[in-house]
């Protein structure tokens, strides 16, 4: 089991992040009854392993408050945005505090509103599952930086605009 004093820590780092006006337009539904998990499970289309996870912290999104501080731009942009620094503050919080968690973002809104009774101006942005684990996961290969960083404008990456450059030098020892 995961302690409420372990989980208020997770909540706690999570209202530390950045949200644009100071908005925190943020919500967490904290899950721990067995049959709400399986009504989560299978709206996270009978992803079966978060039935096991002691927490199901679901993550939301209070589209009134995002939408009254910055309009449509708080309603279409702002309020997620914040939503998921939140979120991924209590992730970075739980690898600190040896936890295990994982994010899962595939899902029926539908079904999570309704499973959690939420009302029409709260939307469901992520379920965070927390435990302790009984290993560490494997590592995932990541993109090199150089992949989607660009100079000063869109257009060539790094990794991209070396290649040209080395193609040109040997072009022109060539010539």
């Amino acid at each position: 089991e995961v302690s409420y004093e372990t989980i208020a820590k997770l909540i706690d780092a999570a209202r530390h992040a950045h949200s644009e006006g100071n908005q925190q337009s943020w919500e967490f539904i904290v899950v721990r009854d067995p049959l709400i998990k399986e009504l989560l499970a299978e709206a996270a289309f009978n992803q079966a392993w978060l039935r096991d996870a002691p927490v199901l912290i679901v993550a939301c999104t209070n589209m009134r408050l995002a939408a009254a501080v910055h309009g449509e731009r708080g309603d279409k942009l702002y309020g997620i945005q914040a939503t998921a620094a939140a979120v991924q503050n209590m992730l970075i919080a739980a690898e600190a505090l040896g936890l295990g968690s994982a994010c899962v973002g595939e899902f029926s809104e539908r079904g999570i509103v309704l499973s959690l009774e939420l009302a029409e101006y709260i939307r469901p942005a992520s379920i965070v599952a927390i435990g302790w684990p009984a290993e560490r996961g494997i590592e995932l290969p990541l993109q090199s930086s150089e992949e989607f960083t660009y100079d000063n404008k869109f257009g060539a990456s790094r990794r991209e605009a070396k290649i040209l450059k080395e193609k040109k030098e040997l072009s022109d020892l060539t010539a």
